[in-house]
C-alpha cells in the first residue's frame, strides 16, 4: 500500500511540473464558468418570462375584474332604461326610488338623472310643466366657457337634467342641457344609432375623474327597435320614438378599488385611461397597489406640469399611454370595450419585482462557476420539466377559461334578470319581460313560462321564446308530469320516453324538461324548457333552467303577495269596494288636482233606508247580501274615473272628477231610480226592492277642502232622510265652509 501511495505521488509531481493538471483544472474551471455563465443566462430569460407571464395573467385577472364591476354599474342603468322602455311608468316618486335601490348596491355610481327629448317649440311649455311640478325656478341651462350659467341658446332639441338623484352632494344641475356640449350631442347620436348604452367623454357639469353613461328609453308602444328586431336604418329609423335618456355618472376610481378589492394585485401599480378620447382629453386613473387607493382626474390634470415631483407610477403610467399611441407594445396592456368606447388597461410591476441588475447578475455568474455545473443543469432539467407539464395543462386552462367566461355570462344576465323582475311593480308586468330575459340565456332552445289560474284548474303560457314551440299555448294541469310529480321531468330521447300531454303531438322536440315553479310551498306554474335535438341540453343547461324557474317562482310570489296585501288594505271584504280610508286619501288627491285644474268635483253620499228594519226582519244574512249587490250595482254605473267606496255600515260614498254639480244631481237621480230595479233575493226568497237616501254636493260650490265638502253631502243626505227618504237633495251652497 505504502508502495502504490509513493508511486502515485510521484506521477503527480511528474504531472504538475509538465503543466498538465493545472491547464486540466484550469480548462475545467474555464468551461464550467462559460456553461455557468450560458445556464445562468437561460434561466435568467426563464426567470423574465416567468415574471412576464406573470404579469400577463394578473393583467388578465385585473382587466376582468374591472370590466365586471364597471359592467355592473352600466348593467343597472341599462336595467333601468330598458325598465322605462318596456313600462313606460316614468315619474319623479319610481325614478327616486330604483335610484336609492341602485345607489345601495353600486357605490361607485354617484348620481342618476333623466333626460327628456323637448324640441324647440316645446320648450317653453315643457319649463311650465316641470315648474307647476314643484320646480318653480326650472329653466333649460347651458354652461359658459367661464363658467357661467345661463338659458340655452336656440337649438332644434334640447336634452335637459330633470330628475337627478345623487349620492352624497348633488353633483349634476337641474335643467342642464346635456346636447349643449360636443361630447353630450356625439353621445346622444352614437346612442341612438346604436340603440343601446354609450360611455361619454367628461361633461361640463360632471365632477373631475368620473364617465357619463347614456341609455335611450323608447316609447313603450315600439320599446326599443334593436330589441323588436326592426332593420338597422341608422339613427333616423330609430330617434322618432326615443323619449328621453337615463344618464348615469360613474366614479372611475371607486370602481377600480371595488374591482381590485376581491384579487390579488401585490407588486403591481395599475393604469387605466380612455384610449377613444384625443390626447389630452379624457381621463386616466393610477391605481398603487401598496397603499391600496386610486386617484383619476382628467388626464391634463394628472399630468399637469405643475406637479413637480410626480410619483413614480404617475411617471410609468404617462410614458405608457404616450407608447400605446405610438403604436408600440407593452407588456400588461389590455383593451376594454366599455359602452361602445375604447379603454386601456395596464399593470405595471413595483420595483420590488423588477429584474435583478446587471451587478448582481454578475455576482450570481460568478457563485454559479464555484458550485459547478450541475446546478444549472439541474435547473435546466426542472425548467423543462415545468414547462411541458404547463403544455399539457394548456387545453385545460383553455376549457376552464370558456366555461368560466360562459358561467360569468349566465351570471350577469341572471343578476339583470333579478333586478328587472324587483323593479316591475305588478306581475302582469313581469309577464312582458319574461320572454326577454330568459332568451338570452337559452339562445337555442325554444321555452315558456306557464302560470296556474287562480281556479287552479288551467295552466297558460304568460311568456314564450323561440321557434318552434313544441307545447300547447293552454293545458290542464295534470297533463304536465311535472306538476304531478312537484319535481323537474327531463325526458332526454322523446321517441322512447313518457311524455307530456301538453306537447305538440306534430312537432314533438328531440329533448325537453319541465321545472316546477314553487315559491313560499305553493306551485305557481312550469318552466318549460325544449331542443329539437336531442343531446343539446347539458347538464349545465338543466342546472341553469332549475336556477332561473326557481327565481321567477320567487318573483312572482312576492308581486302576487304584494298586490293581495294592498287589495286589502284599501278594499272593503264585504262589497269589494274601496275603503273609507282609500277614499278619503283619494278625495285629498283629487281636490288638489282640481285646485291646479281649476275643474269641480261632485260627491254623492248614499244611504240604504231603513237598513236596521230589513236586518230585524230577514236577518243580518240578508243585509250583508243586499250590501253586496248594492256594491255591484254602484260599480256597473259609474264611470272608469269615479271611485265608489264604502264609507261605513250601510252608507256609501261616490267621488265624481271633472263633474259639475247638475250632472252629479242628475247621476244621483239615476242611481236612486235604478235600485228600484234591482232584484233581491236572499234564501232563493225575495226580499223586496229597496230606496236610497242621497246627498249631493260639490267643489268648490260646497266647500274647499274635503272634509268640507264631505260634512256639505252628508248633511244633505240627512235632510233627505228627515224629507222621508227615497230622494236626492243638492247641498245649499249659502253656507259654504273652507
Amino acid at each position: 500500500m505504502t508502495a502504490i501511495c509513493k508511486s502515485l505521488r510521484k506521477r503527480l509531481a511528474i504531472a504538475w511540473k509538465q503543466g498538465s493538471i493545472p491547464t486540466g483544472v484550469g480548462l475545467t474551471f474555464c468551461a464550467g464558468v462559460l456553461f455557468c455563465v450560458a445556464t445562468t443566462a437561460i434561466v435568467w430569460n426563464w426567470e423574465i418570462e416567468r415574471q412576464n407571464e406573470n404579469v400577463q395573467q394578473q393583467a388578465d385577472a385585473i382587466a376582468i375584474a374591472v370590466q365586471r364591476e364597471i359592467e355592473n354599474d352600466l348593467n343597472s342603468i341599462w336595467s333601468l332604461g330598458q325598465f322605462y322602455s318596456v313600462s313606460g311608468a316614468l315619474d319623479r316618486p319610481s325614478f327616486q326610488q330604483f335610484a336609492r335601490e341602485i345607489f345601495a348596491r353600486h357605490a361607485s355610481i354617484h348620481s342618476l338623472a333623466w333626460i327628456p327629448r323637448v324640441s324647440q317649440s316645446d320648450r317653453r311649455a315643457y319649463e311650465a310643466t316641470v315648474q307647476k311640478q314643484g320646480k318653480p325656478t326650472f329653466e333649460i341651462l347651458e354652461r359658459t366657457p367661464e363658467g357661467l350659467w345661463t338659458p340655452a341658446k336656440a337649438r332644434t332639441e334640447y336634452f335637459p337634467m330633470v330628475y337627478v338623484e345623487s349620492q352624497g352632494t348633488p353633483e349634476w344641475v337641474v335643467g342642464f342641457d346635456f346636447g349643449s356640449v360636443a361630447s353630450g350631442r356625439n353621445a346622444v347620436q352614437t346612442a341612438t344609432e346604436r340603440g343601446d348604452l354609450v360611455a361619454t367623454e367628461a361633461i361640463a357639469s360632471n365632477p373631475t375623474g368620473s364617465i357619463s353613461i347614456l341609455m335611450p328609453v323608447y316609447d313603450p308602444q315600439h320599446k326599443n327597435p334593436i330589441l323588436a328586431g326592426m332593420p338597422n336604418r341608422g339613427s333616423l329609423g330609430r330617434e322618432k320614438w326615443v323619449q328621453g335618456f337615463v344618464l348615469g355618472g360613474v366614479r372611475v376610481k371607486e370602481a377600480i378599488e371595488t374591482a381590485l378589492s376581491q384579487i390579488d394585485v401585490r407588486g403591481l401599480n395599475v393604469c387605466l385611461w380612455d384610449a377613444t378620447a384625443a390626447p389630452g382629453e379624457g381621463f386616466v386613473a393610477v391605481y398603487h397597489s401598496r397603499g391600496q387607493q386610486a386617484i383619476a382626474d382628467s388626464t391634463k390634470r394628472v399630468f399637469s406640469p405643475k406637479q413637480s415631483q410626480p410619483t413614480s407610477s404617475q411617471s410609468q403610467c404617462q410614458q405608457a399611454i404616450q407608447r400605446a399611441n405610438d403604436g408600440l407594445s407593452l407588456a400588461g396592456l389590455r383593451r376594454l370595450e366599455i359602452g361602445g368606447r375604447q379603454w386601456s388597461l395596464l399593470a405595471m410591476p413595483t420595483a420590488e419585482v423588477r429584474p435583478l441588475h446587471w451587478p448582481m447578475r454578475l455576482w450570481t455568474v460568478l457563485g454559479g462557476s464555484l458550485v459547478g455545473t450541475c446546478l444549472p443543469i439541474a435547473t435546466l432539467l426542472i425548467y423543462l420539466s415545468r414547462n411541458t407539464e404547463v403544455q399539457k395543462l394548456l387545453p385545460k386552462l383553455s376549457q376552464s377559461n370558456h366555461e368560466l367566461s360562459k358561467a360569468y355570462s349566465e351570471i350577469t344576465l341572471l343578476n339583470h334578470m333579478s333586478d328587472l323582475l324587483q323593479a316591475c311593480l305588478t306581475v302582469e308586468e313581469a309577464y312582458t319581460v319574461l320572454g326577454t330575459l330568459a332568451k338570452p340565456l337559452f339562445p337555442e332552445h325554444s321555452g315558456g313560462v306557464f302560470a296556474i289560474s287562480a281556479s287552479k284548474n288551467i295552466v297558460e303560457a304568460v311568456a314564450t321564446w323561440g321557434e318552434p314551440l313544441t307545447s300547447e299555448l293552454l293545458f290542464a294541469p295534470d297533463e304536465c308530469l311535472a306538476l304531478r310529480r312537484g319535481q323537474p321531468y327531463w325526458v332526454k330521447d322523446t321517441a322512447h320516453s313518457l311524455l307530456c300531454q301538453h306537447l305538440h303531438g306534430d312537432r314533438l322536440p328531440g329533448e325537453y324538461v319541465c321545472i316546477p315553479m314553487v315559491a313560499h310551498g305553493e306551485i305557481l306554474g312550469v318552466f318549460y324548457l325544449g331542443s329539437p335535438t336531442a343531446g343539446k341540453l347539458s347538464d349545465a343547461k338543466h342546472r341553469l333552467a332549475v336556477m332561473v324557474a326557481r327565481q321567477i317562482a320567487t318573483a312572482l310570489a312576492n308581486l302576487r303577495l304584494r298586490e293581495r296585501l294592498q287589495n286589502q288594505s284599501i278594499r272593503d271584504p264585504l262589497t269589494n269596494l274601496y275603503n273609507r280610508r282609500y277614499m278619503e286619501e283619494s278625495l285629498e288627491r283629487e281636490i288638489r288636482r282640481a285646485k291646479r285644474h281649476k275643474h269641480p268635483i261632485g260627491i254623492i253620499m248614499l244611504d240604504v233606508d231603513r237598513f236596521k228594519q230589513f236586518n230585524d226582519t230577514y236577518g243580518h244574512d240578508a243585509g250583508d247580501v243586499v250590501l253586496r249587490e248594492l256594491g255591484s250595482f254602484l260599480q256597473k254605473h259609474i264611470r272608469g274615473s269615479d271611485i265608489v267606496c264604502r264609507y261605513g255600515g250601510e252608507e256609501f260614498t261616490l267621488i265624481l272628477p271633472e263633474a259639475p254639480l247638475d250632472v252629479v244631481s242628475h247621476r244621483a237621480q239615476q242611481l236612486r231610480d235604478g235600485i228600484k230595479q234591482l232584484d233581491l233575493h236572499y234564501d232563493r226568497q225575495p226580499i223586496g226592492p229597496i230606496t236610497l237616501s242621497l246627498g249631493v254636493a260639490s267643489f268648490p260650490e260646497n266647500g274647499t277642502s274635503a272634509i268640507a265638502v264631505l260634512q256639505a253631502a252628508d248633511a244633505a243626505l240627512y235632510q233627505a232622510k228627515n224629507q222621508g227618504r227615497d230622494r236626492a237633495i243638492v247641498a245649499s251652497s249659502e253656507n259654504v265652509t273652507p
